[in-house]
Order: structure tokens, then C-alpha cells, then sequence
């Protein structure tokens, strides 16, 4: 009796496991994924590119990395938010995009494909990609980095961090007045939404607006008073504790790039996406 009411208890139990494995795969996905696989006309193959699902629920954008460090960010699911929604269509007639097996950890997409002659899309069928989270190749590792740290002022050294572009200077003479003036203009220039997050060894420009992208160079900075961008090395010069300039030599002739620190608690991310919502990707 004893043995019977153990294996009973033990059969329960692998019920209840079960049962919360399955349900774990209907979860909506939320968070940063990276496309590991793709089934389509050749059958399951490692995916080609570096794509990455940027899942919330106000918006999905897609992120492509290439290997010279220039990235994109695009609504390239036309608004679609990835909720769960079981792998099987509806009816005959469905061809929307179908989210299953998915959890906080992967997740599978499925969209009808009507590419042709396509190396790795089918044509008239359905195209399943499997995306995997906390997962990043060495390229997009410092961009998610940079969209998605909390900018803070680092005491060691207050360079570091990230800043957002005003606008350039002939000369610093009489700069804090200037500076005031880019800022009451900022809004209207054609330097609004165009960031820089510095780390000691790269730095990430970024461009926030709906054509949301940017470049992870090389360089970085050691101290408060030079900053690295490729093989160059550039003067920084102090005007306040949040607003510093970095001199551009061209010839004989120099102009100072105005950047003022961001403080305000938002991440990079943040403001893609509200950007991309503003601007009807939802």
C-alpha cells in the first residue's frame, strides 16, 4: 500500500511539473531575443543574419546588427505586439504572424511567406523563426548596452555616460550664452535625438526617431579631457558640470561639438520606443 500511494504521489507530481512546463510556453514574450533559427525552404538552418525582437507591449521593433557596426531599429511587424497566440491559424484563410512556445527565455514566430526565388524563405508557406533571450553577438553586445543602461554620472571619471548632441561651435568664447541658445533650439535642429553613450573602450551614436539607428565605433576615453573616435584622438573641453565640448580639427580650423549630459532617468531604449509610438508604430 505503501509503495502504490508513493507511485501515485510521484505520478501527481509529474502532472503538476508537466502542467506547469506547458503553460509555461504560452507566456507573452517581453524582453530582448535573438534570432538563433529559421525553418523555411531548406528546412531549420542557423539564422544568417543578426536580428534581434525587442518585445513590450506598447510596440515590437526588430534591431539588425551588421558586422561594420552599424545598426537599425525598425516596426518591421507593422505594429503587431507579440502576445501569444498558438501556433495554428484560424481558418484556411490566416496568414497573420502566430507566437507560440514562448516564455521569458525564447519564443517561435511563425509568418506567411511570399518571397520567391528566396535562398531561405519559402514561397506561399509559412516560415517559422526561433529566437533565444540573453543572447548577443560581440557586435550588438555594446549597443543594447548602451540603449538599455540608465544613464548615472560615474565618479571615476564624468565623461563617461550619455549625452545628447546641441549642436556646433565656432569657438568657445562666451559659451554658456551659446549653449543656451542651442538648448532653446534644440527641439527644432537637426541634432534632436542624436546621442552618444562613452564607455572606456567604444562608443555608441544613437539616433532616436523613426528611422531609429546608429554606429558602435571605436575608441572610448581614459580621463575627463580627451575622448577617442577612431584613430583620433579629441581636446574636451569643460563648460559646467553637464555640458561639455569636444573639439573637431578639419585642416587648420577647429569647431567645438556641444554635449550636454543626460540625467533624466531614461534609458536610450525608453525613448526609441516612445518615439516609435509617437510616430504611429504601435
Amino acid at each position: 500500500m505503501k509503495k502504490t500511494s508513493l507511485l501515485k504521489q510521484l505520478a501527481a507530481i509529474a502532472l503538476v511539473t508537466l502542467s506547469l512546463a506547458a503553460s509555461a510556453q504560452t507566456e507573452n514574450p517581453r524582453g530582448i531575443y535573438k534570432l538563433m533559427t529559421i525553418i523555411g525552404r531548406a528546412g531549420e538552418v542557423n539564422a544568417p543574419f543578426d536580428q534581434y525582437k525587442i518585445c513590450t507591449d506598447e510596440v515590437t521593433l526588430s534591431l539588425f546588427m551588421q558586422r561594420t557596426g552599424n545598426f537599425s531599429l525598425h516596426d518591421n511587424d507593422k505594429g503587431k505586439i507579440f502576445n501569444y497566440t498558438g501556433e495554428e491559424p484560424t481558418d484556411e484563410n490566416d496568414q497573420s504572424i502566430k507566437i507560440f512556445d514562448s516564455d521569458s527565455h525564447h519564443f517561435s514566430m511563425k509568418w506567411w511567406s511570399k518571397f520567391s526565388n528566396h535562398l531561405i524563405f519559402p514561397e506561399n508557406n509559412w516560415c517559422t523563426e526561433k529566437y533565444e533571450a540573453d543572447k548577443y553577438s560581440s557586435e550588438a553586445r555594446p549597443v543594447f548596452e548602451a540603449l538599455t543602461t540608465t544613464p548615472s554620472i560615474d565618479s571615476s571619471n564624468p565623461l563617461l555616460g550619455t549625452w545628447r548632441i546641441l549642436g556646433m561651435l565656432d569657438e568657445l568664447k562666451g559659451a554658456k550664452k551659446q549653449v543656451k541658445t542651442l538648448k532653446a533650439n534644440y527641439e527644432t535642429s537637426k541634432y534632436a535625438g542624436r546621442y552618444f553613450t562613452i564607455a572606456p573602450s567604444s562608443i555608441v551614436y544613437v539616433l532616436v526617431d523613426k528611422n531609429a539607428g546608429g554606429q558602435v565605433m571605436k575608441g572610448g576615453c581614459t580621463d575627463k579631457n580627451s575622448l577617442t573616435l577612431g584613430n583620433e584622438t579629441h581636446a574636451v573641453k569643460w563648460i559646467s558640470k553637464d555640458v561639455a565640448a569636444m573639439e573637431m580639427r578639419k585642416e587648420n580650423t577647429s569647431s567645438w561639438q556641444i554635449m550636454e549630459r543626460v540625467n533624466d532617468g531614461q534609458t536610450l531604449m525608453s525613448r526609441i520606443i516612445s518615439s516609435q509610438i509617437a510616430n504611429g508604430n504601435r
